[in-house]
């Protein structure tokens, strides 16, 4: 990939800033972007501008066979405005498959496009951040822990 390719094209970036690199150049105007513990092995998601009910930090939680996921979803403008990025970052591959999940199955995407105003033509430009409880190594239902709208 060359940076040629994100404009004015549409771009998917998987991962994050440690592992694909490309997500890097859009960690700035991210909301919910994700910290690499290296000591730990651990990406944990950061809010940074926690509202009201939410937490400014989202780690991943082990307790047993049961362990709480996170992963963070975006539709931003590319660098240039002229195309799109739909970003998909996360704390686990579990947390990576639900998000991919979320983006590609009409019932869970719709769950949040219902909450959005239905004056736009087409869908905004957003963040959402996903919690999914892995049980015995089975994801259960995804859930939309916070979300933010987006002018550009």
């Amino acid at each position: 990939m060359t940076l040629g390719e994100f404009s004015p094209g549409n771009v998917i970036l998987i991962g994050i800033p440690v592992t694909n690199p490309w997500s890097a150049m859009f960690e700035a105007k991210l909301n919910f972007w994700f910290f690499s513990d290296l000591k730990t092995d651990t990406a944990i998601c950061m809010n940074r501008s926690p509202q009201p009910g939410e937490e400014a930090q989202y780690p991943p939680i082990n307790a047993g066979a049961k362990r709480a996921v996170y992963a963070a979803v975006a539709f931003i403008p590319n660098l240039n405005g002229a195309g799109n990025v739909l970003i998909i970052a996360r704390t686990s591959s579990g947390a990576q498959a639900v998000a991919a999940q979320f983006v590609t199955t009409k019932k869970l995407l719709s769950t949040f496009t219902s909450r959005l105003p239905r004056s736009q033509e087409r869908v905004p430009f957003f963040e959402v951040l996903i919690r999914t409880v892995i049980l015995a190594g089975v994801a259960q239902e995804p859930e939309i822990i916070a979300y933010r709208l987006r002018e550009n």
